[in-house]
């Protein structure tokens, strides 16, 4: 898959893996519109860190842009603290998470987190985020 692919791939993508077909019908009654499940994981966002809708919903875009990033780039990427909740989030779904891997970014994305804090993995990390904001840039 090409990068324009790829990022179309994750453009359209709208979280649909994550709720199993049987609820679907309720998602859409519930979340109305163009993008119901999109909205029902921006939905948990909101309950759980107490984000506003809008908020919520372009920390996701934001998300889909560092999953691009954290694939095309030869480097690995660090996410930004609001990026990294949502991803802690879309990984709780383990089965929706591993298809979204296979099916929407053919790639396997795995999280790599600070395990403790030592102040040589702390420094590599912010090498990382610092690399990973110039490749934003670069990119977006």
């Amino acid at each position: 898959m090409n990068k324009r692919e790829l990022w179309l791939s994750l453009a359209n993508y709208h979280f649909d893996h994550l709720v199993p077909t049987n609820l679907w019908g309720e998602i859409k009654a519930k979340f109305s519109g163009e993008n119901p499940f999109t909205s029902a994981f921006a939905d948990k966002l909101c309950r759980k860190f107490g984000w506003k809708k809008h908020f919520a919903l372009k920390a996701i875009f934001e998300y889909k842009k560092f999953v691009f990033l954290g694939i095309t780039s030869p480097l690995r990427v660090t996410p930004s603290k609001v990026i990294d909740m949502v991803w802690h989030e879309h990984l709780l779904f383990s089965t929706g998470y591993r298809r979204f891997c296979t099916e929407i970014i053919q790639h396997n994305f795995d999280h790599h987190p600070e395990l403790i804090e030592m102040d040589s993995q702390t420094e590599a990390f912010q090498l990382q985020y610092a690399s990973t904001m110039e490749l934003y840039q670069m990119e977006f």
